[in-house]
């Protein structure tokens, strides 16, 4: 019983670990914890930043690659969460497994057609108002 997970970079797939354990109520980030604890081939890390109670934690950095956003206001790069293809609903903490599904983390632009109506959404338009105004 195991999950694997696939890192892409513009589209292009610059990683994947198979075989990670499952266990029932696996969440990603204990997916992600137990890759880290078995990937020897290169120094695998992330960092997760909270968003609060409704969005919880997602991932802002995987191998050195930050969330970025741009002078444009509406430039936003970010690490995009999927499981077995399918944007995911929820952050990384509450986003639970299923044995042999596929997490998908896409180093990808922002754009409206495939992001609005998503966690991104809400990320990004946060992320873009000022301190204070919230």
């Amino acid at each position: 019983m195991s999950v694997r997970m696939r890192l892409q970079v513009f589209g292009n797939t610059v990683g994947k670990i198979d075989n990670i354990a499952y266990a029932p109520g696996l969440t990603v980030r204990q997916a992600m914890e137990r890759a880290f604890d078995q990937h020897t081939a290169k120094a695998y890390h992330f960092e997760m930043r909270y968003y609060g109670q409704s969005l919880g934690y997602l991932v802002s950095m995987i191998d050195d690659l930050s969330d970025q956003i741009g002078s444009d206001p509406g430039t936003f790069v970010f690490w995009e969460l999927s499981v077995n293809g399918k944007i995911a609903d929820t952050g990384v903490d509450t986003t639970v497994l299923h044995d042999g599904d596929e997490i998908g983390w896409d180093y990808l632009a922002y754009t409206p057609g495939r992001h609005d109506s998503t966690l991104y959404q809400r990320v990004r338009d946060r992320r873009l108002t000022p301190v204070g105004v919230r």
